[in-house]
């Protein structure tokens, strides 16, 4: 049989139901966040350094993570079942803007756009870097987010959020 239930404020369930408007008030905040960023940007443009790039791709993927999931719970909340396509959406730009977060923090270490002009060839290492981050945070979303229904455990299974996990973390360090 099939179980259906409604509360009164939709078919989200109860203990997600405050993602909704912090979503909601985030997905706001980067909006405006982004608009102030190009209005600084655009009064300064003389005087705008190629991090400063990067930090506008990071904000965009931000906003659009936020309106992703909020649309997500939003569907969900109305429709009574998840959005697949909504979700996936909203956690690639999640994906993508942790990932480019990282990359940002190693460009500031290295001095890229504030002491250096170029890093030159630690470049391609710090792309290879993201990289594998992007990868491995995926694959770590698909094994957390997307579990199988009919998963059979012997004592041999490798544990693969544990394995996910320790790579994120090498990489992080």
């Amino acid at each position: 049989g099939q179980i259906e239930s409604m509360d009164p404020y939709g078919y989200l369930p109860a203990d997600l139901f405050g993602n909704l408007p912090f979503y909601l008030a985030l997905s706001c905040t980067y909006t405006i966040l982004a608009i102030l960023w190009i209005y600084v940007n655009a009064k300064y443009i003389d005087q705008v350094i190629p991090l400063q790039f990067w930090i506008s791709v990071l904000i965009m993927c931000g906003m659009v993570e936020t309106t992703g999931m909020y649309g997500h719970y939003e569907y969900w909340n109305e429709h009574g079942s998840l959005s697949l396509s909504i979700m996936t959406f909203g956690l690639i730009f999640g994906i993508s803007k942790r990932t480019l977060s990282r990359i940002v923090v190693m460009l500031v270490s290295l001095g890229y756009g504030i002491v250096k002009p170029s890093i030159g060839a630690d470049m391609c290492k710090v792309m290879q870097l993201g990289g594998a981050y992007f990868v491995v945070s995926f694959a770590y979303v698909i094994v957390t987010m997307f579990p199988t229904k009919h998963k059979k455990t012997d004592e041999n299974d490798v544990d693969y959020v544990s394995l996910f996990i320790f790579l994120l973390a090498a990489i992080d360090t």
